[in-house]
């Protein structure tokens, strides 16, 4: 390429290397809110595990049910369940996996603000190919996850609630900053919640050092307990909200040890530590 006395000599791939557009009938599935599919994918991105198992957990799972879709990701010790607005053909029910790969590119693609529709199709000879239309008629295609993803369904707790504890967000996400200098030096960082305390704290100790900061606006009610996360977790997912306050719910140890984070729309589900 030459300009203004300048030659650039590029590199260029064979045309014959390049993926070939899927062949087969295109069966349209449905339609999300583009704004919505956003934060979607951003609320369960973060859970999707960077190993593959026995389950597909390196993959999110994208379901169509009627006038509602459900973003889904895991990885086995957390779960994020986020949900919008979707059209479909009456009340058809639709699943597919999409890669980590492909869900980030999705997630990049500038649709937070969009108040229009994201088209989704299936396509290819063998239906592995998915489709996506974004309202500017940009067109995304890429293979379909493979594998089986798990039945998150029968992880969500159905026990009677025992406790319900409402966080002021940046006051926790103020103390898990202060505590993570000393949660980070263990193998695995560690947060406690004193909810048995007046005023609720949030603790970390390590070789040691124990450290404490009181989250004096936080409110308990129903029988409260005692109860250790990640750190790296708990902080991914206060980020991935922006409301002024955090719902958090605790059951029977006996029946369901599990703690449920639930805002609109979104669900997430985060396994205990016991410190």
């Amino acid at each position: 390429v030459s300009a203004n006395k300048r030659t650039v000599v590029l590199s260029c791939a064979d045309p014959n290397s390049f993926p070939e557009t899927p062949d087969g009938e295109l069966k349209p599935q449905g339609q999300v809110l583009g704004s919505a599919f956003d934060a979607a994918l951003r609320r369960a991105l973060f859970c999707v595990s960077t190993e593959s198992g026995r389950y597909s957990t390196n993959a999110l799972k994208l379901e169509l049910r009627g006038s509602v879709f459900r973003v889904v990701g895991t990885d086995g010790h957390r779960l994020s369940v986020a949900e919008g607005t979707a059209r479909t053909e009456g009340s058809s029910t639709f699943s597919a996996l999409l890669p980590h790969s492909t869900a980030t590119i999705l997630s990049r693609l500038g649709l937070a603000d969009e108040p229009r529709w994201v088209e989704f199709s299936i396509s290819g000879s063998e239906q592995e190919f998915n489709l996506f239309v974004l309202p500017d008629g940009t067109q995304l295609i890429t293979r379909r996850g493979q594998g089986q993803f798990p039945n998150y369904e029968n992880v969500l707790p159905k026990a009677p609630l025992e406790a319900r504890v409402v966080f002021r967000r940046d006051e926790l996400l103020e103390g898990l900053a202060k505590l993570s200098p000393t949660a980070r030096k263990a193998e695995v960082p560690a947060v406690k919640l004193e909810l048995s305390h007046s005023p609720v704290s949030i603790k970390t100790e390590n070789d040691g050092t124990a450290n404490s900061v009181a989250l004096e606006h936080t409110r308990v009610s129903g029988k409260a307990r005692d109860i250790g996360f990640n750190l790296h977790y708990l902080t991914q997912y206060v980020k991935s909200l922006e409301t002024d306050t955090i719902s958090m719910k605790l059951f029977s140890k006996a029946i369901c040890e599990v703690a449920l984070f639930d805002a609109f729309r979104y669900q997430h589900l985060l396994m205990p530590l016991r410190v």
